[in-house]
């Protein structure tokens, strides 16, 4: 299993594109079918309020599936 830190860009850019053999594509596809678990630091969630109560790193929520 790999484990990445998942830059917003990325997310966005697969959001918006048109080419669905694009990069961003398959990282978040890959992230999706659960070959890639992505952290995150709990201080960058806590303005949305989704980390309460976590320390360090955790698992989240992407596009309605726990990854």
């Amino acid at each position: 299993m790999i484990y990445a830190v998942i830059d917003t860009n990325v997310i966005v850019s697969a959001l918006i594109t048109k080419n669905s053999e694009a990069a961003t594509i398959h990282v978040i596809k890959a992230v999706l079918n659960g070959q890639v678990v992505p952290v995150y630091n709990k201080a960058d969630t806590d303005p949305f309020g989704i980390n309460h109560g976590l320390s360090g790193f955790s698992r989240i929520f992407l596009f309605g599936h726990k990854v």
